[in-house]
């Protein structure tokens, strides 16, 4: 069972950073590896230390941090890649 757990949060990992350009709800990640959203919220949190809320948030951030060290485009680029709304 826990190596089950282990795979399926690399999934989830690997699709929240597949897909930062975009809204993200806890229902639509939670159908990627066939679990219920509450399921998924509590051995994600105990798993990460973090909720995926959280999650994701920290890595929107980072790859803007990125994006605005390491590239030329503009801020407002970034926001939208980023799934920012605004700059």
């Amino acid at each position: 069972m826990e190596n089950k757990t282990v795979v399926s949060i690399e999934t989830v990992i690997d699709y929240i950073e597949a897909n930062l350009d975009g809204k993200m709800d806890l229902e639509t990640v939670a159908e990627v590896v066939h679990y219920s959203k509450y399921h998924l919220h509590r051995i994600f949190t105990s798993t990460v230390g973090m909720t995926i809320h959280d999650y994701v948030l920290r890595c929107q951030l980072t790859e803007a941090a990125k994006l605005l060290v390491f590239s030329d485009r503009p801020i407002i680029e970034v926001a939208f890649i980023c799934g920012y709304e605004s700059q």
